[in-house]
């Protein structure tokens, strides 16, 4: 098996380019992936700092490295990684793909942009009404496809399902497949995080782009789009200790980076090995995943979720239609330690 180990600050992290299995996970410390916010918490010695005073170490996994979409759920599985950064959507996916996971942060209401729908720059399709009769490319477990089928609703465009064919054509394509998809024609128009390493080059170099995104009123702004940081419920229960840590870090983080964006994609880009711009772009851009202020109400977060799931259940998404949480499981979900008035909340 093929492993490398790249060092950032001291701090060790877990590279394999041929398998998910990385080398026997240790007792004594917590794994964490590796993204423009850690890097610079790594590179300042925040995260070292909180997980000292519990005697506990940190190592960051490059999850990108893997080219698995969904990799994080069989990491976390295997004691590998502890922690996922991702949107409301796919916290809920994962969960009811049988993850035994909770929610231990969650963000304010995202920028509608968060997600959104490109076509290449010389595409004669300006909104999304334009999509009619044309093949739309993304990834199902993804939140730019709730968004985009949200948006496509919104403007009277129905997108294939499971259940019924619609004005749109949807291609099911992993993230690593999708830019050369939409590139080379294959695709007409795809569903995107702008503010990831693979999508931000096709806005830098202006090769992309974008149709109306979802409203500000929609469920996915109002929902499925949260930031949310979720772990395994039996580490969130035996070790509290361990989760807090990461959610001081990651806020204290989160204002230094945001009032040193520069300086902040200098350190990133060395440790994710892209540009600076790319990182200052997934920074400062509206599209933005990682720098929302937390929202500590716990009612609001499980409010979100019910949200965007009867949405789903009403409209057809044939995810949410099969599966999906009732109030009960909802509330279990969303772990109220981490949350206001809990004991292990970040302060």
């Amino acid at each position: 098996m093929k492993k490398s180990r790249l060092l950032v600050a001291g701090v060790a992290l877990a590279v394999s380019t041929s398998t998910v299995a990385l080398a026997a996970p240790k007792k004594d410390t917590v794994y964490v992936p590796l993204n423009v916010w850690t890097s610079v918490a790594l590179n300042k010695g925040w995260l070292q700092e909180e997980y000292a005073k519990v005697g506990a170490k940190v190592e960051a996994v490059d999850t990108s490295a893997i080219k698995v979409p969904g990799v994080e759920a069989s990491l976390l599985e295997k004691g590998e990684l502890h922690f996922v950064n991702c949107m409301g959507y796919v916290s809920i996916q994962h969960k009811l793909n049988g993850l035994d996971s909770v929610a231990v942060w969650g963000s304010k209401l995202p920028n509608p942009r968060r997600s959104t729908t490109v076509v290449l720059k010389d595409s004669p399709a300006n909104k999304l009404a334009d999509l009619k009769g044309k093949n739309l490319g993304g990834w199902r477990i993804s939140c730019p496809y709730f968004a985009t089928y949200e948006a496509l609703k919104e403007h009277g465009v129905q997108q294939d399902t499971e259940y019924q064919k619609g004005d749109v054509r949807y291609t099911n394509i992993a993230p690593a497949a999708q830019i050369s998809a939409l590139l080379g024609g294959k695709i007409d128009a795809l569903s995107v995080h702008a503010a990831t390493s693979t999508v931000t080059p096709l806005y830098t170099q202006g090769l992309v782009k974008e149709l109306e995104p979802t409203s500000t009123k929609s469920t996915y702004v109002n929902g499925a789009g949260r930031s949310i940081i979720f772990t395994l419920r039996e580490f969130a229960e035996k070790h509290p200790d361990r989760v807090r840590p990461f959610l001081v870090a990651y806020e204290r983080s989160q204002k230094w980076i945001k009032a040193n964006p520069d300086a902040a994609a200098a350190i990133a880009a060395r440790d994710l090995r892209i540009p600076k711009h790319i990182a200052k772009y997934q920074i400062v851009d509206d599209s933005q995943m990682l720098f929302s202020d937390p929202e500590r109400d716990r009612n609001r977060i499980i409010a979100s979720y019910n949200l965007f799931q009867s949405w789903g259940i009403k409209n057809g998404d044939d995810f949410l239609k099969k599966k999906n949480l009732n109030q009960k499981q909802l509330e279990a979900f969303v772990d109220q330690k981490f949350f206001a008035g809990g004991e292990y909340v970040p302060k």
